[in-house]
């Protein structure tokens, strides 16, 4: 049986027609020709059957005439729901085997109205191959399996959405295989990981979640292709409108296609885009495990993907609109969104091969409660924020037509231990804004009212028009201390500190005399003058006190075995609010100890001390230049 061939589709155009015939002509006696093949003679048995047989096959046996025409002429894609599909003769079976027949078998290896879909999403992302299925995590979990063998090795980022994370480092290490989580920006580390291992498997999402940051496609696409290791690029948060992998050199591209694709909240569905070589492979343990896409799903998914590249940049717009406004206001501490210049990995993300046309729908960013990311105090301020907003909805997802937001701590990592929450910088206050097609205006109207929920008496005087005059770092704006260096501290003594053999008895009189609960372990530099000391450690007040009540014994012992190796250091050239994030987001893991950060140089891989700095240093630094600008403003 001969395919159904449109000549537009190849770019042809017809020979001149002679005198009396009719343009397009031959395209009409070819689709003719194949409708007339549906007919068959069993439609008379039918006919003469009985009444059973009649109701079952009547109307739908007979696959010809106008019926065919009408499906074929159809404007929207038909839905083709049906779980198997039937041949004619044993001939076709053969020739379907042999693939020169060209249909489908069974629901779970295809589905007409599906593929309609994969092409589409195929043109899109200027793939060789496309594979829908049932959902986001279906795809990639699929894709896994399909392409990493047992002792295989897989190389991710640290922020990723969170159930992908959870099958890497909980369902592919049963079958043997390693991971190595690198930051989003590590280029660097990715060349040593892939040089000193080798991997089977990159893979990253580009917009992570929830944090937004940015990956350098091109340069890990190239290292890959070097290396011989299969990149996969996640797109949810970007979308082919905004970022396209493939077009940079990523061999696979992965969308929940349950957000933008869809866009409207009503579809689950997910896609693998990329080269043929393997979709084809993923595309067999997909007929085996059967995560298949409904055909009315994925003619859903057609509707709403003709509308994608209006939506996104609707929504990017809006995003761009909200992390602007955000940006200025003084109870947010800190907005993710790659655009604004402070951004982490603004250079990459802004340029030009990257993001064509804007960053997607989603931001987040951190309620500013008060000052401890990790309080209850934060986090129930920001629970009155977004309870207190009229417009978005409180739910998971992204991507729809309609705004969505959610506590990050709440929605997705309510079970997760504070421990667990720090080493992903999961705070309290963290929010993701997902921005729906609404118009701009409105939006941040409604977040500039609830905000007024956190501190009311803090902003109960500020407008939208005041912060739009006002952008952050400006003489007037209540969070210019964060922009000051560490060594603006008045008053920076030389650090306390202890020695390997100094006993536990000693560093509590230590830390009883100067009122702190660290003190950093030092030894002589090597190579250095005698005051210059090397960071080892830091002894914690809090994880002495629970060894020494265990074992009481130790008070006269050497600390070394008792302190920590892992601390918080930044370096003299960091900023108030980089210092102020260090210290919120690791805690010491043992004791729950607050205490303080380490500001070292980096000499010869060690750190070089050069003071020792408290929360208490920065909460007064912080309040003596709010309370400077209250008395300014009060004039």
């Amino acid at each position: 049986m001969s395919a159904l061939h449109d000549h537009r589709n190849g770019g042809d155009i017809e020979h001149a027609p002679s005198p009396g015939s009719i343009i397009g002509k031959n395209e009409s006696d070819e689709m003719e020709a194949n409708i007339a093949r549906f007919s068959d003679n069993r439609n008379k048995v039918i006919q003469r059957g009985g009444e059973s047989t009649r109701a079952v096959h009547g109307g739908e046996r007979q696959k010809g005439g106008l019926k065919a025409r009408a499906t074929l002429d159809a404007l929207a894609t038909p839905i083709v729901q049906t779980a198997t599909f039937t041949f004619r003769n044993t001939a076709e079976i053969v020739a379907y085997n042999e693939g020169n027949y060209d249909s489908f078998e069974y629901g779970r290896y295809g589905n007409p109205t599906v593929r309609a879909a994969e092409e589409k999403i195929m043109s899109l992302e200027n793939a060789e191959d496309c594979l829908v299925s049932a959902s986001g995590m279906n795809a990639v979990t699929t894709m896994l399996l399909a392409l990493v063998d047992s002792n295989g090795h897989v190389v991710s980022t640290t922020d990723c959405y969170r159930r992908t994370r959870q099958f890497i480092t909980t369902i592919l290490p049963k079958m043997g295989v390693r991971l190595t989580v690198i930051d989003p920006a590590d280029i660097d580390e990715l060349e040593r990981v892939l040089k000193a291992e080798g991997a089977t498997l990159f893979f990253s999402e580009q917009i992570t979640n929830p944090l937004c940051r940015i990956i350098d496609t091109e340069r890990i696409a190239a290292l890959c292709k070097e290396y011989n290791v299969i990149s996969c690029i996640d797109t949810t948060f970007a979308t082919p409108v905004n970022h396209r992998p493939i077009d940079l050199g990523a061999d696979l591209v992965l969308t929940s296609g349950t957000k933008y694709l869809a866009g409207h909240n009503d579809v689950m569905c997910g896609a693998l885009s990329g080269k043929k070589e393997y979709i084809d492979k993923v595309r067999k343990l997909h007929g085996v495990l059967g995560g298949v896409c409904d055909p009315h799903a994925a003619f859903m998914l057609l509707r709403g993907l003709k509308t994608l590249s209006l939506r996104v940049q609707q929504q990017n717009a809006n995003a761009q609109a909200m992390a602007e406004f955000l940006d200025k206001h003084p109870v947010i501490e800190k907005v993710h969104y790659p655009s604004l210049p402070h951004h982490r990995d603004h250079a990459v993300a802004n340029r030009k091969s990257m993001f064509a046309k804007g960053f997607g729908g989603v931001l987040s960013f951190e309620i500013r409660g008060d000052g401890n990311p990790w309080s209850q105090e934060t986090f129930d301020a920001t629970a009155r924020f977004i309870d207190a907003l009229k417009i978005p909805y409180i739910g998971p997802s992204l991507g729809g037509v309609e705004t969505l937001i959610e506590q990050v701590r709440v929605i997705g990592y309510y079970d997760q231990p504070l421990e667990v929450r720090q080493r992903l910088s999961i705070t309290n206050g963290l929010v993701r804004y997902a921005c729906g097609i609404e118009d701009a205006a409105d939006l941040i109207a409604d977040v500039a009212q609830a905000l007024e929920y956190v501190h009311p008496s803090m902003i109960r005087s500020i407008s939208i028009e005041d912060l739009e005059k006002k952008p952050r770092g400006g003489e007037d704006d209540p969070m210019q201390w964060t922009l000051k260096l560490v060594t603006d501290l008045p008053d920076l003594q030389t650090p306390v500190t202890v020695l390997v053999d100094t006993t536990c008895s000693e560093a509590v009189t230590l830390m009883k005399n100067y009122c702190v609960d660290q003190l950093p372990v030092v030894q002589q530099f090597p190579g250095g003058k005698a005051e210059d000391l090397q960071v080892i450690a830091v002894i914690s007040m809090g994880a002495l006190s629970r060894e020494m009540l265990k074992h009481p014994e130790i008070v006269d012992s050497p600390l070394f075995p008792y302190a920590s190796p892992k601390f918080v250091v930044v370096q003299p050239t960091a900023t108030l609010g980089e210092l102020a994030d260090a210290l919120s987001a690791f805690t010491d893991r043992r004791s729950g100890d607050t205490g303080c950060a380490i500001v070292a140089e980096k000499t010869q891989g060690k750190w070089l001390l050069k003071h020792v700095v408290s929360r208490v240093d920065i909460l007064d630094f912080e309040t003596k230049a709010v309370h400077s600008m209250t008395r300014k403003e009060s004039k």
